[in-house]
This record gives C-alpha cells, structure tokens and sequence, in this order.
C-alpha cells in the first residue's frame, strides 16, 4: 500500500471516529441539560414547598403536617443532593467527550495538512521537471537553429 493511499485511508478513519465522538459529545451535552433542567425543578420543588411550610407555621400547624412537610422536604434533599452529583458526572463527561472530539479534530486536520504538503511537493516536483525538459527542447532547438545557420554557406 502506497503512502498516500495509506494516509488516505487514515483520513477516513479519523473521519468516523470524528463523527461518532461528534454523536457521543451531542448527546452528552443533551444528558447534561436534562440532568441540570432536573435539578431545577427538584430546587423549585423545595423552594415552594419550604416557602408553603413556612406559611402554614406562621397560621398554624399540626406537629404531624409539620413533620410530613420535613420528611418531604428531606427526601427532596437528598434527591437535590444526588441530582446535583449527576449533573458534576455529566459536566466531567461533556468535558471529557470535548477533548475527545477535539482531539479528533487535530489529528484529522493532521493528516489533511500532511496530504496536501505531499501534494504540493509533488506539484513543486512535477513542475521542475516539467521545466528541466522544456529547458532542454529549447537548448536542442537551438543547437539545431545554430548547426543549421552554420551549414549554410551563400553560393558565391
């Protein structure tokens, strides 16, 4: 396998692995939204139902409703809590399928960069023998031109 073919195919394949790491960073970032949208909601939860337990205590309230509101109040937090490490796991993946896609990226530009220095070092080739035969036709034109004007000699 040629070099260029073998770069050829390299490109290819980065391509792919470019293109999965692209689907992969996607849909973490979308996992991150939802995992940050359900916290919010579980911080509006609390915050309403605090805000509607601080109003009942000040009209007042049975020792039993104060303690389903604390029970309910305390499961919310522990489901903040574990929202919250979720969402710290979906940034550390976002971040870590960036790099990933980044790093993709760099190596494909890498070898699209080493293409087209081959490519131009064999233009750069091709043109300077392109030139060295076009210096030697004119060269060989003219010794012909000059062997020519030299066998002519005027019939005196």
């Amino acid at each position: 396998m040629s070099a260029t073919k073998a770069l050829d195919l390299l490109v290819e394949q980065t391509k792919e692995v470019l293109e999965k790491a692209a689907i992969v960073l996607a849909n973490s970032r979308k996992n991150e939204q939802q995992a940050r949208e359900h916290l919010k909601l579980l911080e509006s939860y609390r915050a309403d139902y605090a805000k509607e337990r601080q109003r009942l205590m000040r009209i007042g309230m049975s020792p039993m409703t104060f303690n389903h509101y604390r029970g309910f109040l305390d499961m919310l937090d522990a489901g903040i809590f574990q929202a919250t490490q979720t969402l710290k796991q979906q940034v550390e993946t976002v971040d870590k399928n960036q790099t990933n896609w980044r790093d993709q990226h760099v190596k494909l530009n890498s070898f699209e960069t080493l293409i087209e220095r081959r490519a131009r070092s064999a233009q750069v080739i091709a043109n300077r023998v392109e030139q060295r035969q076009s210096d030697e036709m004119s060269a060989q034109m003219r010794l012909r031109q000059g062997s020519r004007n030299d066998s002519f000699t005027p019939g005196f």
